[in-house]
């Protein structure tokens, strides 16, 4: 029974050592991406509101992001997701922007 209870806890530890690491490197993910659509060009700001949330502004508005697992956020209220792509360096280069309320499948945005 001991040995089941100390395995839980090295799990629980590496998995909140995981979340917290993602966390810490939230900051990489801000800046600008710029993605066409239906031949227009918007700019997506993604910044870092206090030290655990990211929020996405663009001509449309505001939304928060909502942490899914590594380089992955949703926004529940529009059915949207973004996934966070890297370069071979790790480095954030892009994102890919899905919208399940407008129908939008996959829109591959440049980091600027």
């Amino acid at each position: 029974m001991k040995k089941v209870f100390v395995s839980a806890v090295c799990i629980m530890m590496v998995c909140i050592s995981a979340l917290a690491n993602d966390r810490a490197d939230w900051q990489e993910y801000v800046g600008k991406y710029v993605l066409s659509f239906d031949n227009l060009e918007e700019i997506v700001a993604i910044t870092l509101q206090g030290d655990s949330t990211l929020a996405a502004f663009s001509s449309l508005g505001k939304v928060a992001l909502r942490y899914a697992g590594q380089d992955r956020f949703e926004f529940p209220q529009y059915g949207g997701i973004v996934v966070f792509e890297r370069d071979e360096k790790r480095q954030v280069i892009a994102c890919k922007i899905s919208v399940a309320a407008i129908d939008v499948k996959e829109i591959k945005a440049q980091k600027q």
